[in-house]
């Protein structure tokens, strides 16, 4: 009782609209980062807190400079009743910015042509979890469909990005792109973002963006029965698949249902 207590009010300072200094700034990470290590210890927790997280790390890069509108968990439809959900997007004059966020700790190695990517802790434990450059892919296709159903831009106009982004905790150790998809950790996600807006022209006009804005907005996930009900939906499909750790046999569900987000 008590952990989820603190789980909700480290969500709902998170979900506050305040335009004050950046969380993470404040000077008060050494009292609050025990509590959402507490937090952190359900797994159905990681990928909430992280999301705030990025959203509050876009909020800075905005303040410093790089307008732009900030949207999370937004659902797309695909086809045959199916649905895509999307982490964060942040929308600019450079185009969208599609986020898929991975709140992992380990050492992260991959390919962007392999189906599966790593997460090495040691020799008996290591798990595979699905391709996150493939699974941001995904998004892109079904949001790029549906702007194109609801506006007048046509595909060329429409410019998406895709970034995964690890936390601070992990280590990128052997990452291998061979597109135009960019795999960071949280810390270095402003880096990427002054890259990238500094690589590209302007695309959309300020009247461009809030439209989209406003389009996008209608997608996100308004309360927790909607996002478990999608979340539910995707387990009936597809099921659920566990790793065993060689030494401790202890098991860990593999993110299967990533590759269908």
């Amino acid at each position: 009782m008590k952990k989820n207590i603190i789980g909700e009010m480290i969500v709902k300072y998170f979900e506050s609209e305040k335009e004050n200094d950046s969380f993470l700034t404040m000077g008060i990470d050494s009292i609050v980062d025990p509590l959402i290590d507490s937090y952190l210890e359900k797994p159905e927790n990681k990928g909430k807190i992280g999301e705030y997280f990025l959203r509050d790390e876009l909020r800075y890069i905005i303040k410093k400079g790089k307008k732009g509108k900030i949207l999370k968990n937004i659902i797309v439809d695909k086809e045959k009743g199916e649905t895509s959900e999307i982490d964060v997007i942040f929308i600019t004059q450079k185009g969208i910015f599609v986020i898929e966020y991975k709140n992992y700790s380990g050492s992260i190695y991959g390919n962007e042509k392999d189906l599966y990517w790593t997460e090495f802790f040691s020799k008996e434990r290591k798990y595979r979890f699905y391709n996150p450059v493939k699974q941001n892919e995904n998004h892109i296709k079904w949001l790029k469909r549906y702007l194109k159903e609801k506006t007048v831009f046509s595909e060329e106009k429409i410019r998406l990005f895709n970034i995964v982004v690890f936390s601070d905790k992990s280590k990128l150790q052997n990452i291998t792109l061979v597109s135009d998809a960019e795999v960071v950790k949280k810390s270095d996600l402003e880096f990427c973002i002054e890259k990238i807006w500094n690589e590209n022209e302007d695309c959309f006009e300020q009247e461009e963006t809030e439209m989209i804005y406003k389009k996008l907005g209608l997608l996100t996930v308004k309360d927790k029965d909607e996002k478990n009900k999608h979340i539910e939906r995707i387990r009936e499909e597809y099921g659920s698949r566990d790793e065993k750790s060689s030494k401790n046999k202890r098991k860990r569900p593999v993110d299967y249902s990533d590759k269908y987000k």
